[in-house]
């Protein structure tokens, strides 16, 4: 019998802490370990710290450091780079907008359960 999968992380990245927090509890009732940050700073510095996300969910409009610059930081650091990154954003993106993120999958708000955990499965491999 092999061990079973280690349990995915997801970096929760949105300034809105009530969409922070019941995003987080649908993906911890999913099978998922959450961990939040409430700007891209704030995400950007737990990464520096060590936290090493399985994938990063992304909002683009926040204060302090929004998810463009978060992005492009991410981009410029080899060990951030390959992190796979779903972007969630209320504003409309088109494909050509969402290119220089390089992102994964771009979902828009509100996105439901279901669109969000076939996004991450596609993105972590499972689907």
């Amino acid at each position: 019998m092999s061990p079973p999968a280690p349990t995915p992380t997801v970096l929760v990245v949105d300034d809105d802490a009530d969409v922070r927090a019941s995003v987080a509890e649908a993906l911890s009732d999913s099978g998922f370990r959450p961990l939040q940050a409430e700007n891209g700073r704030e995400a950007l510095r737990r990464l520096q710290e060590g936290a090493r996300p399985d994938a990063i969910l992304l909002d683009l409009m926040m204060p302090i450091m929004d998810g463009w610059a978060l992005r492009e930081a991410l981009l410029a650091a080899p060990a951030l780079a390959t992190i796979p990154v779903v972007v969630f954003t209320a504003h409309g993106i088109t494909p050509e907008q969402a290119a220089p993120l390089r992102a994964q999958a771009v979902l828009r708000k509100p996105v439901g359960l279901q669109a969000l955990l076939d996004a991450l499965a596609r993105v972590l491999g499972g689907g």
